[in-house]
């Protein structure tokens, strides 16, 4: 699911049915931010260089004391900026012995990228995922192509359905089954206390199918 893919988006996709919720497929490339310069082992920045390939949405947290990699907070593939940071900084908190010694270090984000975007935005590899789907709809028009998404990283998308609803429940329990299936790679407490229980909750963001159909 995270896998690292060098593609680029290169062009807008037309849709002819969807909800309200269309990601912003513009983006493309990526760039490292830096939220702050901290002293850092050859280790830790080892491991922070290794970190910049990362797919976007990324973050990386370190701590300032605890200075074994093993201590330091990452998230990649992540829906949004936000997310990843928040996901980076618990993460580090989780393992520290003093939570306050985690610092935000950096993140990777597409390039031309404003920090301070609205937009709707989905991870790097689920916005490859939605063109891809967008360009199969086209394929049977008069079929429903469902996407949906959880709150961190998973995407999931339906395949040809006869019915907006059919096509939507399906895309649902694609998502929340690959949700789950990544949870348990996780202890359950470091589930709880970094992802928190909304992780397992997934929506339609968009439906690929027939204008005026259901």
């Amino acid at each position: 699911m995270r896998n690292l893919i060098a593609v680029a988006v290169s062009a807008l996709v037309t849709f002819s049915a969807a909800h309200a919720e269309a990601p912003d497929i513009t983006l493309k490339g990526s760039i490292v931010v830096l939220f702050s310069d901290p002293p850092l082992t050859r280790e830790q920045k080892m491991d922070a260089k290794r970190f910049r390939t990362k797919d976007y949405f990324a973050a990386m947290a370190v701590n300032t004391v605890q200075t074994d990699i093993e201590y330091t907070g990452a998230a990649w593939g992540y829906h949004n900026i936000e997310v990843a940071k928040d996901v980076a900084l618990k993460s580090c908190r989780f393992k520290a012995q003093n939570p306050s010694d985690c610092v935000l270090l950096l993140a990777v984000v597409p390039k031309n990228f404003d920090l301070a975007s609205r937009s709707f935005t989905v991870s790097e590899y689920s916005q490859k995922a939605f063109v891809h789907a967008s360009k199969l709809s086209r394929k049977k028009p008069n079929k429903f192509i469902a996407f949906a998404i959880d709150n961190n990283h998973m995407f999931a998308y339906s395949r040809f359905s006869k019915t907006r609803d059919k096509a939507e429940q399906h895309a649902l329990e694609l998502c929340k089954e690959g949700a789950k299936k990544q949870r348990v790679k996780m202890p359950e407490d470091w589930n709880q206390a970094v992802l928190g229980p909304k992780h397992l909750e997934c929506r339609v963001i968009h439906v690929f199918g027939p204008t005026g159909s259901s």
